[in-house]
């Protein structure tokens, strides 16, 4: 339904910019109008796009640590669509997975999301929390890092994953803060043709 309304909108939008663009006698005031419409296009569409935008977008390395080591533990793939959708998709030591992104809490740094039919818990709802993305003090001299944990998995409902009230802290996140265990790390890579 909601791709049906953003459909209908982009039509009605393309016959009216059509519209004005071939009238035979165009006014000066026509020509302001229509360049006036346009760039309120413009702004909402970008308004629209920066609600789903996150900061971890892109391609990571992974890892954790023991106490003050770093372990790397794989790949991530992070992907974002403008309808806050996406695809959280990682290869590890502990296995290869590829989740899709239900729906975004960017405000909190939370993303929901559903398990792909190839995994342990397939089909099954769960909630990712991340922290703020710094471009300092990253592991390896990566350009930027963040922690991350799965905070809540194995849920039949996307309902469920969301009211359940599972707390992440996020103060000490190499020792502790995500259940009994420390968050991962995801460092940034510019490329993903060096993954290993």
């Amino acid at each position: 339904m909601r791709q049906l309304k953003q459909i209908s909108i982009f039509l009605q939008t393309t016959l009216l910019l059509f519209t004005l663009s071939n009238c035979t006698q165009k006014s000066d005031d026509t020509k302001a109008n229509q360049n006036l419409l346009l760039a309120l296009i413009q702004t909402a569409e970008v308004q629209r796009l920066n609600q789903y935008e996150i900061p971890i977008n892109g391609y990571w390395e992974i890892g954790f640590y023991i106490g003050t080591t770093y372990t790397k533990s794989g790949y991530l793939i992070i992907s974002t669509n403008v309808d806050g959708t996406g695809t959280w998709s990682s290869t590890s030591s502990y296995g290869n997975g590829a989740s899709r992104i239900v729906e975004i809490d960017k405000a909190n740094r939370r993303l929901f999301y559903q398990e792909g039919l190839g995994s342990y818990d397939a089909k099954k709802f769960g909630r990712i929390d991340w922290t703020e993305v710094s471009s300092s003090g990253c592991e390896k001299s990566a350009p930027k890092c963040f922690y991350y944990c799965i905070a809540v998995f194995g849920k039949n409902t996307l309902n469920e994953a969301k009211n359940d009230p599972t707390v992440t802290n996020s103060t000490n996140p190499k020792a502790s803060g995500c259940g009994a265990f420390g968050w991962s790390i995801a460092l940034q890579l510019n490329t993903n043709t060096n993954w290993e």
